[in-house]
């Protein structure tokens, strides 16, 4: 029976933020709180009772953010920490995956509409540090190839998490500037349900589609690129050693025996 490892993590990571972000999605054009227009990821939790479901995944998206981020820290550190250069990288790496897991847990936990400036931090450290994350593990990743430190992980592999580093740098960039710019020509144009509301006839509309396609876009990239662990996670199985309190009496087995889960 093949034994399953931690590349589960990778796949549920990108299934739950693709369907967890479109079940949003859908109940809040449903309850009419956002157009049907591609409105931002936050938009799409903004209201009761999408907000709910959008804090629940925000928090379990995380948890198995920072898992993973910890799990090929330990990996690169346990087979390829041999170079003051490589430990100085992964610490790094380590504390830029994990301050953008934490900013997930900020953004399902401040709504945009109320909390905007808290919101729009934790977002910065989403897509900022998630990208920066992204550029570091490919600059490792180039390095233990050509050290011959791995045989496998393949130049495609690395060819594809560069490609995926600049289009989500692309993204992001272009997201947050035609956003701006959007905001800008848009005005103070405010109805009940906030700023989540765009018509056609708003001023920066096109821009607006713009921004939010390439939040979209840019979230499904950051996905893919954790995906492309999983020739490495492959090889690494979690395995849970518990060891009871030494018993008085001897015998066959005793509580002092090791139990693998």
């Amino acid at each position: 029976m093949k034994r399953l490892g931690v590349e589960l993590l990778l796949v549920a990571m990108a299934v739950l933020s693709t369907v967890g972000f479109i079940v949003t999605y859908i109940i809040a054009v449903l309850k009419g709180h956002v157009t049907p227009d591609l409105p931002y990821i936050s938009d799409t939790g903004g209201k009761s009772p999408e907000s709910c479901i959008f804090s629940l995944i925000c928090f379990c998206l995380a948890f198995i953010v920072a898992v993973i981020v910890f799990i090929r820290y330990k990996h690169i550190h346990h087979y390829h920490q041999d170079t003051p250069w490589m430990r100085r990288l992964n610490i790094i790496s380590l504390i830029l995956g994990l301050v953008s897991a934490a900013g997930l847990a900020i953004v399902g936990s401040f709504q945009d509409d109320l909390v905007p400036i808290v919101h729009f931090i934790g977002a910065f450290m989403v897509f900022g540090m998630g990208i920066a994350y992204e550029w570091l593990q490919t600059l490792i990743s180039y390095k233990i190839y050509h050290a011959n430190l791995t045989r496998h992980i393949g130049s495609v592999v690395i060819v594809i998490r560069l490609v995926l580093c600049i289009t989500s740098t692309i993204l992001f960039t272009v997201a947050v500037v035609t956003a701006m710019l959007a905001s800008h020509f848009r005005g103070t144009k405010v109805d009940s349900t906030g700023n989540f509301h765009w018509t056609k006839q708003d001023g920066g509309f096109a821009l607006h589609v713009t921004s939010t396609a390439s939040e979209w876009a840019a979230a499904g990239a950051f996905s893919l690129y954790f995906l492309t662990f999983h020739p490495d996670f492959r090889r690494i199985w979690p395995e849970v050693n518990i060891r009871l309190r030494h018993a008085e009496d001897s015998g066959a087995i005793t509580e002092s025996t090791p139990l693998t889960i």
